[in-house]
């Protein structure tokens, strides 16, 4: 996003004639790319806590990330993707 014209952007957007879509990874998603899909399902048992932790951190990193966008854009729908599958070519 070109946050130095943010201001512009946002008028635009707050014109718009069309549904505004919002998609974003989920924490499981953000999880499985730190310490693969063996490592969130080993540290939900072996370390529950830390995989929490960085759940509940990617969720208030979206919070706090799209927080400016929500209030001064808006957006009809937000799309929470999670991903859990890999594939050694198309991760």
């Amino acid at each position: 996003m070109d946050t130095k014209n943010w201001d512009k952007i946002a008028r635009a957007y707050k014109k718009r004639d069309f549904t505004l879509r919002i998609s974003i990874r989920g924490p499981f998603w953000w999880v499985r790319d730190m310490v693969g899909l063996k490592g969130i399902a080993t540290g939900m048992y072996r370390e529950p806590e830390l995989i929490k932790e960085i759940m509940d951190f990617c969720a208030e990193f979206h919070i706090e990330t799209l927080h400016r966008a929500l209030d001064e854009v808006g957006g009809e729908y937000v799309i929470l993707n999670e991903r859990i599958w890999a594939t050694r070519r198309g991760r």
